[in-house]
C-alpha cells in the first residue's frame, strides 16, 4: 500500500471532521470487540451469536448470519399461530437474545477507550449494533439530559429527544427493546422489509448521507451488513445527490492495517473506490486515529 495515498485519505478525513458535525461515524460489530469482558474474552460478534443459537448443530449454518437467524426461527417454531406468527418469532428470538447479552459482563464494568473517545469526539453516531456499549460510554461521562438514543419511529416525534446535542441512531434496533424486540433487524426478511418499505430510520440515514460525510468503522469485508449498506449508499448517492454534491461528498471506510497485506490493501482500495466511490483508510491504532482528529477552533 502506498503510504502517501493512505495519508492523503487521512487528510481528507481530518478536513471533514474539522468542520463540526460534517463527518458522522457509522459503527459496526467489529467496533464492539474493543470492549473486554470479565472472562478476558472479546465482545462477541454476529458469528458468535449465531453459534450460540445453534449450539452443537453448526452444520446447518449458512454464510449469511441474517439467514441463519431466520432459519433457526423457522426450525424452532413448528406450529406458529397464523395470526401472531411474527410476534411469536420475535418472542422466541428475543428470549435468546436476552439470555445471550445478559451473560456478557464488562471487565471492571467499563467500556473501551475507543468507545469513550468516539462519543467524546462525535455528536451524532449511527450504528447497526444492538448492544448498549455506546450508551454505557455516554452514561459514564454525560448527563442523561444531554443525549438521546433512537431506535424506534416514535423517537423521531419526541422533541425533547431531538433537541439533545448527542444522538445515537441505531438503525438495526436495540436490546433495550424488550420483550418483543420489534426494532431489531435480526433476519434477512427484516433487512429487506426495512429497505423496501423505507423504514423511518433508513429515511433518516438517507437524509444524513445527502448532507454529511460518513466514515464506517468496525466492519470487515466479510460482514454481510457492509455489503448491504454500501449497496444502499451507492443507490442513495445515485438517486439523491447532484453532480456538484457528489464532488463534495465523501464516504470513508476505516480498516485495521494488520489484517491485510500490502497487495490486498492496494486491491481493496482500488475496488471500493471504483465500485462505490468509497475511500479506505488503514489504521494501525484506532484510538490514536481518533486522537488525530481536530475541530475548527
Amino acid at each position: 500500500m502506498d503510504v502517501d495515498e493512505n495519508n492523503a485519505v487521512l487528510d481528507k478525513i481530518g478536513n471533514s471532521y474539522f468542520i463540526e458535525d460534517r463527518l458522522i461515524p457509522f459503527i459496526g460489530a467489529g467496533f464492539s470487540k474493543n470492549a473486554k469482558l470479565k472472562n478476558c474474552k472479546e465482545y462477541p460478534d454476529w458469528k458468535e451469536f449465531v453459534d450460540d443459537l445453534y449450539g452443537n448443530d453448526k452444520k446447518r449454518q449458512f454464510q449469511d448470519p441474517l439467514l441463519n437467524t431466520e432459519y433457526w426461527i423457522v426450525r424452532n417454531i413448528l406450529e406458529p399461530s397464523p395470526i401472531n406468527w411474527r410476534q411469536e418469532c420475535r418472542m422466541l428470538l428475543g428470549n435468546r437474545i436476552d439470555i445471550f447479552f445478559k451473560k456478557l459482563e464488562l471487565k471492571n464494568n467499563k467500556v473501551s477507550n475507543e468507545h469513550q473517545i468516539l462519543v467524546d469526539k462525535f455528536n451524532t453516531i449511527y450504528t447497526s449494533n444492538w448492544d448498549d456499549l455506546l450508551e454505557k460510554a455516554l452514561e459514564g461521562c454525560y448527563k442523561s439530559d444531554t443525549y438521546s438514543v433512537f431506535y424506534e419511529y416514535s423517537h423521531f416525534h419526541n422533541n425533547s429527544m431531538l433537541e439533545k446535542k448527542k444522538k445515537i441512531i441505531k438503525i438495526h434496533g436495540c436490546i433495550a427493546d424488550s420483550p418483543y424486540y420489534d426494532s431489531l433487524v435480526a433476519t434477512r426478511s427484516d433487512y429487506y422489509d426495512r429497505m423496501i418499505n423505507m423504514h423511518p430510520l433508513y429515511l433518516k440515514f438517507q437524509h444524513a448521507v445527502s448532507f454529511h460525510d460518513f466514515i464506517f468503522i468496525g466492519f470487515s469485508f466479510e460482514d454481510p451488513n457492509i455489503s448491504y449498506l454500501l449497496q444502499q449508499l451507492n443507490f442513495m448517492k445515485t438517486r439523491t445527490l447532484t453532480t456538484e454534491m457528489k464532488d463534495n461528498h465523501n464516504i470513508f471506510l476505516a480498516m485495521p492495517s494488520k489484517t491485510y497485506d500490502e497487495n490486498e490493501k492496494s486491491t481493496l482500495r482500488s475496488l471500493f473506490q471504483k465500485s462505490f466511490g468509497i475511500e479506505i483508510y488503514f489504521y494501525n491504532d484506532l484510538y490514536k486515529f481518533f486522537e488525530k482528529l481536530e475541530r475548527r477552533k
